[in-house]
């Protein structure tokens, strides 16, 4: 039993954290920066990322990673990555 239970306190400490996808932000998801849905989003300690795949511009299809910080209170979306062809 006290094997058990050492090994159940010890595994938090010594794991990494892990950001899980999440498939509807709680933080500044009404007010996406492409109005189609995303395809895949994580939320971590310093806010919200989604990614958009596939989206049509004048520059052809594009794929388009946002981030949206808790620290920016206004729920400004800013653009990390951009990749059309």
């Amino acid at each position: 039993m006290k094997k058990i239970l050492f090994c159940f306190f010890l595994l938090p400490a010594c794991a990494e954290p892990v950001v899980a996808a999440d498939d509807n932000p709680g933080y500044c998801s009404s007010s996406y920066p492409i109005e189609a849905a995303p395809d895949v989003c994580e939320s971590g300690p310093h806010g919200d990322c989604c990614s958009w795949s596939d989206v049509e511009s004048e520059d052809g299809n594009c794929r388009y990673d946002y981030c949206a910080y808790f620290a920016n209170h206004e729920c400004e979306w800013e653009l990390q990555y951009k990749e059309c062809y």
